[in-house]
């Protein structure tokens, strides 16, 4: 058994989102640009996971997001997150009002 310090545990067990990833960075786009996150170069966790935080931190900075998940295939060697700021009303699709089904 290996004993450590009350230091060494706090900074082993801070996995907080806001200390691993670099989220001012990434949200700091312009206009025309698209950030593009690669699974295991920038964020470890599942696709699924990783495209909700970006939703959740670009609400609190009062962003709405497009956000894209490109699949792994013959011309990228690892899944990714493509995405961009877009105005509410411009959603790339609509959505039913009624059945919630993408039209």
């Amino acid at each position: 058994m290996e004993k450590i310090t009350n230091e060494e545990a706090l900074e082993f067990l801070d996995i907080s989102a806001q200390k691993r990833y670099r989220w001012d960075e990434w949200l700091d786009l312009q206009p025309d640009q698209w950030g593009l996150l690669v699974m295991g170069n920038d964020f470890i966790c599942s696709i699924t996971s990783m495209r909700n935080q970006l939703y959740r931190q670009g609400h609190k900075r009062g962003m709405h997001l497009e956000i894209l998940a490109i699949k792994r295939d013959g011309r990228l060697s690892k899944d990714c997150l493509m995405y961009r700021e877009i105005e509410r009303e411009k959603r790339a699709y609509n959505r039913n009002k009624n059945t919630g089904k993408i039209n």
